[in-house]
């Protein structure tokens, strides 16, 4: 009998002690955050620093970075942060296990081919390449040419040489009948010889 009564007044306790007690994190009993008032150690880590870097940092300085790191790293803004740089990673290992895979495969298909195939197929590329440069140019300069008529406030025309005349037009409008009548026009007359006189005879 006297064993079942100790038994329930250790339960009792127990619960009492449970309900009451309400440890922080880890058991650590939260520290408060008045950063006028610190521990040996952050002067500590205060004097340590300041003795090696001279930054002049304070006591409670030290605190409140042991406080507040916890604060700032669940932020929004951390989170964001932090859940991008791992977005940006895992794209960085895909694209890198994709050009893995594309190398790969290049490998294979070089192994088949025969020395002429593979000649005509570095050439090919070489050529795709400078085709994709220049068109990438020609976009750029494209761009550049409406920034300049943009910030001059005029319209580029469709195609400037689309009032000039082109060099076969020039030559046929140049051997026109109507030209060749004006240039005949235009050109003095021939004169006539004169005829030689004849010298007296002695």
């Amino acid at each position: 009998m006297t064993a079942v009564v100790e038994a329930e007044a250790t339960e009792a306790t127990e619960t009492e002690s449970t309900e009451t007690k309400t440890p922080g994190k880890r058991g650590r009993k939260a520290e408060p955050r008045d950063f006028s008032v610190w521990k040996e150690d952050h002067e500590s880590f205060a004097n340590y620093i300041n003795e090696r870097f001279d930054l002049g940092i304070t006591p409670g300085q030290v605190k409140a970075t042991f406080l507040l790191r916890g604060d700032w790293a669940n932020t929004p803004e951390r989170l964001a942060e932090r859940e991008a740089a791992a977005a940006e990673a895992k794209k960085k290992k895909e694209e890198a296990d994709a050009r893995k895979v594309e190398r790969e495969a290049e490998k294979a298909l070089e192994e088949k081919l025969t020395p002429e195939q593979k000649e005509a197929r570095k050439e090919r590329n070489k050529v795709a390449k400078q085709a994709e440069r220049a068109a990438k140019r020609a976009a750029e300069l494209k761009k550049k040419a409406e920034e300049l008529a943009a910030e001059a406030d005029f319209d580029l025309p469709e195609d400037p040489q689309a009032d000039a005349p082109s060099e076969a037009e020039a030559e046929v409008e140049d051997n026109s009948p109507e030209v060749a009548e004006t240039e005949a026009d235009e050109a003095p007359a021939e004169e006539k010889p004169r005829r030689a006189r004849k010298r007296p005879s002695a």
